[in-house]
C-alpha cells in the first residue's frame, strides 16, 4: 500500500501582464552556451522530461503545452543574455512579458526568478563554477526600482498563493526591501527561499542528485525525472503547498520517497503510477520542483560539467533545438513516399499587413489562412512515413496561436515594434512606418520573428515549429517537409526544407 493523495479543488492562474516599454524578445538568436541559450535549454530540457504531475510532451495542462514551454524557454532568452550590467528588476519584468506573448498561462515566472539572479552576476567565464557568495551580494543591492518591477511581473503572473502575506499583498504598493517580502514568502516558497538563503542548498541537493543520477548510467531525461523525485521526497513542493494545502504537499512527497525507492526494473511504472495520481480525478502541480530542476540545469550547462557528460558540438540530446530548427537526424533519403494534410479544420483567421518597399506598407488587412503539409519519408514497419493523428494534432496546436490575432513581424527594421502601456494602464503594441503608427491589445497579437509576415514567411515558421514539435512528441520529420499557407483561395506560399 502507498500513500494516498488527497485532491482539493484547483486554483485556476490568471494572466499575465506586460511592461511599459520593451524591444521584441525574438530578434536575437542566442549564441550556444550564452546565459540565453542555457537558459532556453534548461525550459527545453526540463520541460521534456516526463516528470510526475507536470507537462512533458504528450502530457499537456488544458491551459499549457509542452510546445508552449519550449517557446517561453526562448523568449526569455535575451533577457538573461542582457542581464548582466541592467537591473535585475527589469530582466526579470522583461523575461515575463516576453513569455507572455508565447503561452496562454503562467509558464515560467518561478524559471524565471531563479535563472535571473545567476545571469545577472557580471563575468565572462563559462566554465566556472556558481559563485553563490555574488549572487547573494547581487541580491543584497537590489533598489526600490527593482522591488517595483519585479512585483509588477509577479503580479501579472498571479502565482497560486504568494500574494497574501498581510503586511505586503501583490493587490497594494511593491515593497521598498525585496528582499524582506521574499523572506517573508519563503516558508511558502521555495524560489523566495533561494533569495533569501542562498543557492547552496541547491548546489548541494538537486544539482548533485541530477549529476549523480547521470554518472550511475542513467540517461539524462531519466536523471532529470529522478532528480525531480528525490528533490520532491526531500522537500514538499510549494506550489502544491500554497494551493492545496500542507497535508496534500506532505502526502505527494511521501509518495515521491516511495516511487524513487522503488526496484530498478519497476521504477518507470512506479512513475507513471504516479503520474496518473497527480492528473487525476484533479490536477495536482508539483510546478515549483520543476522549476528548481530548470534552475539546476542551467547551472550544469552554465558551469560546463554538462559539457562532459555528452560528446559532440553544443546539441543536447531528447529533442531537436529550437533554436536553429534543424532536425534531430539527417538521413539521407533513399525513396519517395509522401504524406500529404489538408484538412478543412486547419484554418486560421488573423490580420497582418507588410511592407511591399521601403516606402509603401500595405493597410491594415485579413485573411482565413488555409495550411497544408506535405511529409516526404521512409515507411517505418507498419507502413507508416508519420502518425497521422500526430501530425494532425500538433498542426491544430501550433495554428491556433495565430488564430484571431493580429500578426505583426519582429525583424522588419521598417516596422519598429514596442510595447507599452497606454494610459488606461491596458497594454499595447505599437507598430510605425514613417508617420503611420497602429495601437494594438498586446494579448490580441503575436509577434514573429519574421522579416515580414508574408504567406511565405509564414509557412516557414510553421515548417519550424513543426518540425521542432513533431521531434519532441517522438515523431520527428525527417524527409522533406512542405508547408503551404494558403490566404485567398488558390493564392500560396510555399516552403519547403529538404534535410542534407
Amino acid at each position: 500500500m502507498h500513500q494516498s493523495i488527497p485532491h482539493p479543488e484547483l486554483v485556476p492562474a490568471a494572466p499575465l501582464g506586460a511592461p511599459d516599454r520593451l524591444q521584441p524578445a525574438f530578434a536575437l538568436t542566442p549564441q550556444p552556451w550564452s546565459r540565453g541559450w542555457c537558459a532556453a535549454e534548461a525550459c527545453r530540457f526540463e520541460a521534456s522530461a516526463p516528470k510526475p504531475g507536470n507537462v512533458f510532451p504528450g502530457a499537456p495542462f488544458t491551459d499549457l503545452s509542452h510546445a508552449e514551454l519550449v517557446a517561453a524557454g526562448r523568449a526569455i532568452a535575451p533577457a538573461m543574455d542582457s542581464a548582466p550590467g541592467r537591473p535585475l528588476g527589469r530582466t526579470i519584468l522583461d523575461a515575463v512579458t516576453a513569455s507572455r506573448l508565447v503561452t496562454r498561462s503562467n509558464a515560467n515566472l518561478g524559471i524565471i526568478l531563479a535563472i535571473a539572479p545567476m545571469a545577472a552576476v557580471p563575468g565572462s567565464d563559462l566554465s566556472a563554477p556558481l559563485d553563490a557568495g555574488a549572487v547573494a551580494a547581487l541580491l543584497a543591492g537590489l533598489t526600490p526600482a527593482d522591488a517595483a518591477d519585479t512585483w509588477r511581473a509577479i503580479e501579472s503572473a498571479a502565482p497560486g498563493g504568494m500574494g497574501r502575506r498581510g503586511k505586503w499583498d501583490l493587490g497594494g504598493p511593491p515593497p521598498e526591501n525585496l528582499l524582506a517580502a521574499m523572506a517573508l514568502a519563503s516558508p511558502l516558497d521555495s524560489i523566495a527561499r533561494l533569495w533569501v538563503e542562498g543557492y547552496g542548498w541547491l548546489l548541494d541537493g538537486l544539482v548533485n542528485d541530477i549529476l549523480g543520477e547521470i554518472d550511475s548510467g542513467h540517461s539524462f531525461s531519466d536523471s532529470l525525472v529522478r532528480g525531480h523525485l528525490r528533490q520532491l521526497a526531500r522537500q514538499p513542493d510549494s506550489l502544491i503547498h500554497r494551493r492545496h494545502g500542507a497535508a496534500v504537499a506532505n502526502a505527494v512527497s511521501l509518495r515521491a520517497a516511495e516511487v524513487i525507492a522503488s526496484p530498478s526494473d519497476r521504477w518507470r511504472q512506479a512513475v507513471a503510477e504516479f503520474d496518473r495520481e497527480l492528473r487525476a480525478p484533479l490536477r495536482i502541480n508539483p510546478g515549483t520542483t520543476a522549476d528548481l530542476c530548470a534552475a539546476a540545469v542551467y547551472i550544469l550547462l552554465r558551469d560546463g560539467r554538462l559539457r562532459h557528460a555528452f560528446s559532440g558540438p553544443p546539441r543536447l540530446p531528447d529533442v531537436a533545438c529550437r533554436h536553429d530548427f534543424r532536425p534531430l537526424r539527417k538521413p539521407r533519403v533513399m525513396q519517395r513516399h509522401q504524406v500529404r494534410l489538408r484538412k478543412a479544420v486547419h484554418v486560421f483567421a488573423a490580420g497582418h499587413f507588410i511592407t511591399l518597399s521601403d516606402q509603401l506598407c500595405e493597410p491594415i488587412h485579413g485573411h482565413n489562412w488555409t495550411v497544408a503539409v506535405t511529409v516526404d519519408g521512409i515507411p517505418d514497419a507498419h507502413g507508416m512515413v508519420v502518425d497521422f493523428i500526430c501530425l494532425r494534432d500538433t498542426l491544430s496546436v501550433i495554428i491556433s496561436r495565430l488564430d484571431h490575432r493580429m500578426l505583426l513581424p519582429t525583424g522588419n527594421p521598417l516596422l519598429p515594434v514596442t510595447l507599452d502601456v497606454g494610459p488606461d494602464g491596458v497594454h499595447e503594441v505599437t507598430v510605425r512606418f514613417g508617420r503611420r503608427r497602429w495601437v494594438f491589445p498586446a494579448d490580441e497579437c503575436v509577434l514573429l520573428p519574421l522579416a515580414n509576415t508574408t504567406a511565405e514567411w509564414i509557412a516557414g515558421w510553421i515548417g519550424h515549429e513543426l518540425r521542432t514539435a513533431m521531434a519532441a512528441a517522438g515523431s520527428p520529420l525527417d524527409g522533406r517537409l512542405c508547408i503551404a499557407v494558403d490566404e485567398c483561395l488558390g493564392q500560396e506560399g510555399v516552403w519547403e526544407s529538404v534535410p542534407e
